[in-house]
């Protein structure tokens, strides 16, 4: 997969977190080095381990954070026919759908 598509996602994702504070993003970064042990340039390759460390880290607040995130990767990827807001699907869907542009 394309350096700059994991790039251009984890861009967004931060946009998605900041959108509810600068301090969001690195806080939850920072929580997922410490719980995982991954760094912020693997979040598109981990994407189901870093939407389960923002659930455990945000619990009932974390629909809102994933939705906000949704919304980022939605605007940037050009995805609004995608329903749903689960960040590991739509990491999924902008993986499937950049490997399809770049087989053509």
């Amino acid at each position: 997969m394309s350096r700059d598509v994991d790039e251009r996602i984890v861009a967004a994702t931060t946009r998605g977190l900041e959108r509810l504070g600068k301090s969001v993003s690195t806080v939850t970064y920072w929580k997922l080095k410490q719980d995982t042990g991954l760094e912020t340039s693997e979040i598109p390759r981990n994407a189901k381990e870093f939407s389960s460390c923002m659930s455990k880290l945000f619990g009932p607040g974390y629909p809102i954070i994933e939705s906000s995130i949704a919304m980022e990767l939605k605007q940037e990827f050009r995805l609004q026919s995608v329903h749903t807001k689960d960040y590991s699907e739509l990491v999924v869907a902008i993986k499937n759908n950049a490997l399809k542009h770049s087989l053509r």
